[in-house]
C-alpha cells in the first residue's frame, strides 16, 4: 500500500541527489538482511542486465525477489498521474508504465516465481488531477489496487466510475507488453507504488535509527555505522566491483572494518635477529600451548630481559602460534632516545577487550554472520566485550580444531599504573573459567613485585604454567653485533662480545643497549 509522508522543501539542486537516493533505498534492505531471523539472502544495487527495475534487487533465501525502481525529485513535487502514463523521457514513445510493465515480462517469465515490483519515490502520491477528466494518482492507485486483489480473473476488475475511462484508455493499453490477461493481472498485484516524501537526510536519519534498533546501540554508534555502509557503497556500485550482490557477510565486513580498526601498536615487528638462545624456550612455549591441560602461560622476566621480543618472534613466524596479541606499553626503541609513557590507554579495560575483538574480526572473516561478532565495539561495555572476545574466540578454536591463542604483553605496565585507571587486570580471566578452545600468553615482570596481578596469577592453578626468561648466551650477542656492524669479518668483534657479554651478564636489553652503543661508536650502524 501506499506509504505518505512530510514532502521535501528542499529546491536545492543536487546532480548525485537521485544516485544517493536509491542507493540508501537499497541500504535500507541491507540492514534489514542484518536483522536476527531475516530470510533476505542478498540486495544489489544497479543490477546488470536489467532495464527498468535495475536500480535495488531483493532477493529472499526461497527464491523470491524484489525489483525497485527509484524515482527522486530535487523539487517537492508530487508524483502524478502524468509520471507513470506520460512519456518516460523526453521524446519517448512509452510511458514509464508501458515499459516497466514489458521489462517485468522479461525478469519474471512463466514458471518461475513472480518477482514483486516497486517504484520507490521521494514524492508524494498526486492528489491533483493531470488534466480535464483524468482522476489524481492517488485515487487511481487506490481503486486499482483494490480492484486487482479481489478479482479472480482478468474479467473480474471492476473499477469504480470515476476512474473506469482512465483504466479502459490508459492503463490497459499500457500493459499491452505482458501478452496474456493472467500475467498482466499478476504483473498489477505484485506493483507498488511506495511514495514517502522523504528527502536523502530523511533516509540517512532512517538508516541510522534501523541501524540503532537491529543491534541495539546509541545513535551515535549508529551513525557511525551508518556512514561504513555509506563508504562501501563506493566498491558496491562501480565497475570494480567482483560480485554485485550484497551478502549480509559482506555488509557484516563493511560495519566491522571500516568502521573500526586495530591499533597498529600491537603490530610490533620481530626481532632481527633472534637470539638462538632462545630457540628451545620458544619450543617449550609451542609445545605447552599444544597441551590440552595449559590454558594460561604466565612468561614472566626482569625488566628488559626480553619478553616481547619473544612474544614477536611468537606471532610473527611463518606458522605463527599466536592469533592476537596486545601490548599495554610501546617498547623502549634502542634507536629512538625518547623513552615511550608507561602510563596510557593501553592499561584500560577497554582498551584491552574492545582491540581484542577488533583483532577477532580479521580471523573470523567469511564467518562474521555466522560468529555473529559485534560489529560497533564502542557500544558494548567492557564486561561484555571480555564476554564476546571469549566466545567468539572459543567458536573459532572450535571450528578449526585449534586453540585461539591471546597474548597480553606487559601486565607490569598495568600494574604500576594503579586500581583508578580502569585497569584490565582484574578482568584477566583464570584457567578454570577459560572456555574451550581458548588459550592466554600473558607477559610481566614477576608477580612477586606486584600486589595488584590478580591472585590466581601469583599462586599456582590448574592450567597456569609459569615460563621463566632466561639470561642471553655469548653466542646471542654475538650474533646481535654481527647484525649491528658491516664488517662481520672484524677481528675485533669477538673482543668486543666478550666484554659486552661479560659487563651485561646476558640482560637482554643491557646487550641490546650495548651493542648499539659499540656499533655506533665504530661508526657502523645500520
Amino acid at each position: 500500500m501506499v506509504e505518505t509522508a512530510k514532502r521535501t522543501n528542499s529546491r536545492t539542486p543536487g546532480i548525485g541527489d537521485p544516485y544517493w537516493y536509491e542507493w540508501l533505498v537499497g541500504l535500507g534492505y541491507v540492514v534489514d538482511m542484518l536483522e536476527v531471523g531475516s530470510e533476505i539472502d542478498s540486495v544489489t544495487l544497479q543490477a546488470p542486465g536489467i532495464e527498468g527495475w535495475d536500480d535495488v534487487v531483493v532477493r529472499w533465501s526461497d527464491g523470491r525477489r524484489l525489483h525497485v525502481q527509484a524515482k527522486h525529485s530535487r523539487v517537492g513535487r508530487d508524483f502524478a498521474l502524468s509520471d507513470l502514463l506520460g512519456p518516460r523521457t523526453k521524446g519517448a514513445s512509452e510511458s514509464l508504465l508501458e515499459y516497466l510493465a514489458t521489462s517485468w515480462e522479461r525478469i519474471s517469465p512463466p514458471g518461475e516465481a513472480p518477482c514483486e515490483v516497486q517504484i520507490r519515490t521521494n514524492m508524494c502520491l498526486g492528489r491533483r488531477a493531470s488534466g480535464a477528466g483524468d482522476p489524481t494518482l492517488a485515487r487511481l492507485y487506490e481503486a486499482m489496487t483494490a480492484a486487482v486483489a479481489t478479482a479472480e480473473s482478468w474479467a473480474d476488475i471492476r473499477l469504480p466510475d470515476d476512474v473506469r475511462d482512465c483504466w479502459i484508455t490508459r492503463i490497459v493499453p499500457a500493459l499491452s507488453g505482458i501478452p496474456d490477461e493472467r500475467r498482466k493481472l499478476e504483473f498489477l498485484r505484485r506493483f507498488e507504488i511506495r511514495s514517502e516524501g522523504d528527502g536523502l537526510d530523511d533516509l540517512a536519519d532512517r538508516l541510522c535509527r534501523r541501524l540503532a534498533e537491529v543491534f541495539h546501540v546509541e545513535l551515535p554508534n549508529a551513525e557511525r555505522m551508518r556512514d561504513s555502509l555509506v563508504a562501501a557503497v563506493r566498491r558496491w556500485v562501480t565497475s570494480a566491483r567482483n560480485d554485485e550482490r550484497i551478502t549480509a557477510e559482506r555488509a557484516m565486513e563493511a560495519l566491522s572494518l571500516a568502521g573500526e580498526v586495530e591499533s597498529e601498536s600491537h603490530r610490533l615487528s620481530p626481532p632481527a635477529p633472534f637470539f638462538p638462545g632462545r630457540s628451545e624456550t620458544a619450543a617449550r612455549l609451542m609445545k605447552a600451548v599444544e597441551s590440552n591441560c595449559c590454558k594460561v602461560l604466565f612468561l614472566t622476566g626482569e625488566p628488559g630481559c626480553g619478553k616481547t621480543a619473544l612474544v614477536s618472534y611468537l606471532a610473527n613466524r611463518r606458522e605463527p602460534i599466536i592469533d592476537i596479541r596486545f601490548h599495554a606499553f610501546r617498547p623502549i626503541d634502542p634507536s629512538n632516545p625518547i623513552l615511550p609513557v608507561d602510563v596510557g590507554e593501553t592499561t584500560k579495560a577497554r582498551a584491552l577487550w574492545s582491540d581484542l575483538l577488533i583483532q577477532l574480526r580479521r580471523l573470523a572473516r567469511g564467518s562474521l554472520v555466522e560468529l555473529r561478532i559485534p560489529p560497533c565495539a564502542a557500544a558494548l561495555s567492557p564486561d561484555r566485550l571480555r564476554a564476546e572476545v571469549l566466545r567468539v574466540s572459543s567458536a573459532i578454536g572450535e571450528k578449526r580444531g585449534r586453540a585461539v591463542l591471546i597474548a597480553i604483553d606487559g601486565i607490569d605496565h598495568a600494574a604500576r599504573a594503579g586500581a583508578d585507571t580502569e585497569s584490565f587486570l582484574q578482568t584477566l580471566v583464570p584457567p578454570s573459567q577459560l572456555p574451550a578452545g581458548v588459550r592466554f600468553l600473558i607477559a610481566g615482570q614477576p608477580p612477586e613485585a606486584y600486589p595488584a596481578y590478580p591472585l590466581w596469577l601469583r599462586t599456582d592453578q590448574v592450567g597456569l604454567t609459569r615460563f621463566e626468561m632466561p639470561p642471553l648466551v655469548a653466542s646471542d650477542a654475538m650474533s646481535l653485533l654481527r647484525d649491528a656492524c658491516r664488517d662481520e669479518d672484524d677481528p675485533t668483534l669477538e673482543a668486543m662480545c666478550q666484554v659486552i657479554f661479560r659487563r651485561c651478564a646476558g640482560h637482554t636489553l643491557a646487550t641490546v643497549l650495548a651493542v648499539q652503543e659499540a656499533a655506533s661508536a665504530k661508526g657502523d650502524v645500520r
